[in-house]
Parts: C-alpha cells; sequence; structure tokens
C-alpha cells in the first residue's frame, strides 16, 4: 500500500480521496433523509457534503490541467499524451485525449450538472431519493479513477512527453469531447429520476422533471 501511494502525485490523489470521502457522506445523508426522523437534519448536510464533493472534483480536473500546462513529465499521463512541441491549447486537450482523462471530464461534468439537479429536485419530495441514486452513477466514475489514477508518477522524469495523437491535433476535437460527454454526464439524470419514482411509487410527475435534462442532453452534443 505505501508503495503504491509513493507512486502518487499526492496532491491530486488527495483531490480524488476527498470526492470519495465526501461523496459517502453525501449518500448517508440521503439515506438518512429518506427516514421520517432524519429528514429535517439530514437533507442539509447532504447538500453540503455533495457541494465539498463537487468543489473536490473541480480541484482534481484543475489540477491535472495545471500539470499539462506545465509540461510536468513526472506524472505518466502528462508524459503519455503531451510533449514539449504540442501548442497550448492542445496541450491542455491532452486532458481528454487518455481514458483517464475522459473518464474525469465526464465526471466534472456529471458532478456540475448534479448540482442543478440538486436545486430541481428540491422543488419536489423528491431529492433525497433522486439525488441519491443520482450520486451513486457519479461515485461509479469516481471509484474508476481511483483505480486508474491519472496521477500516477513515473520513477524518473523524462525530458519529453510521447505527444498526442496526431488524428486529435485538430481545433475541433479541442471542443468536440468535452460537448459529447455533457450529453453523456446528462443521461443520468432521466434515470436517476426515474429510478427514484419507481422506488417511492410515485409515477406521476417525473417525466416532467427529467425532460428539461435528457433534451438538452440530447440537444448540446448536436
Amino acid at each position: 500500500m505505501l508503495d503504491y501511494v509513493s507512486q502518487l502525485y499526492l496532491p491530486g490523489a488527495l483531490t480524488l480521496w476527498c470526492a470519495l470521502f465526501f461523496s459517502l457522506a453525501a449518500l448517508w445523508g440521503y439515506a438518512q433523509s429518506l427516514t421520517p426522523q432524519g429528514a429535517v437534519a439530514s437533507l442539509p448536510f447532504a447538500r453540503r457534503a455533495y457541494a465539498f464533493f463537487a468543489m473536490s472534483i473541480v480541484l482534481c480536473f484543475l489540477l491535472l490541467m495545471l500539470l499539462l500546462a506545465l509540461r510536468d513529465f513526472r506524472i505518466e499521463y502528462v508524459f503519455q499524451y503531451s510533449g514539449l512541441d504540442l501548442p497550448i491549447h492542445y496541450q491542455i486537450a491532452a486532458l481528454w485525449a487518455g481514458q483517464k482523462g475522459s473518464f474525469l471530464i465526464w465526471l466534472i461534468w456529471g458532478t456540475l450538472l448534479g448540482l442543478g439537479v440538486q436545486r430541481s429536485a428540491g422543488k419536489s419530495k423528491t431529492e433525497a431519493a433522486g439525488m441519491g441514486i443520482y450520486t451513486l452513477t457519479v461515485l461509479a466514475l469516481l471509484l474508476i479513477l481511483i483505480r486508474e489514477n491519472p496521477f500516477k508518477m513515473l520513477p524518473q522524469t523524462p525530458g519529453d512527453g510521447q505527444g498526442l495523437n496526431p488524428l486529435l491535433q485538430d481545433d475541433w476535437m479541442v471542443i468536440h469531447p468535452p460537448i459529447m460527454f455533457i450529453g453523456y454526464a446528462a443521461s443520468a439524470i432521466a434515470f436517476a429520476f426515474a429510478m427514484a419514482s419507481l422506488w417511492r411509487r410515485d409515477y406521476d410527475g417525473w417525466a416532467a422533471r427529467a425532460f428539461p435534462w435528457a433534451l438538452g442532453g440530447f440537444l448540446i452534443p448536436l
């Protein structure tokens, strides 16, 4: 375990571990909110925990972007997908060139959309169930990132990176993947509302709440 930790860039790994802690805290709060005794006290706790979870993911995203911008080739992911000869916009776009970065951008969109879902669901009685299920979906992405940590360090620092795939060195590819992942992330919102409705056996109204999110998730990537 200590050897594994020593191979990680600790500030980046810490953001992921904090996100895990706060996501589990949010889940606990939403679970407690489903009980009559905990509805009043636990819901504000769950909202705050989710906000800290979102903050941790944003910090994780910004840190990896900074490491790419600085061309810190100590980080394996930076070494694999960037290089000294890349213009700065391609250097930043290297964040979603690999699987780990793609999961991270999917996760950050899902997390930020969750703040809107939280506000939308808070106007009804479905917030605890809906946000609990939705938090599980983003937690699944987080667990993948913790397992395949993008902040793994190389034993020695190379002088240059392997460079970005030439197929991705296009201005449209700088903006295309982030837009596509908005749609992927938004697809979980309709799922969360539907599952919450089935769970509560409240079949009226969930489609109206889910429709704007589903429509936006479909139209934005177009």
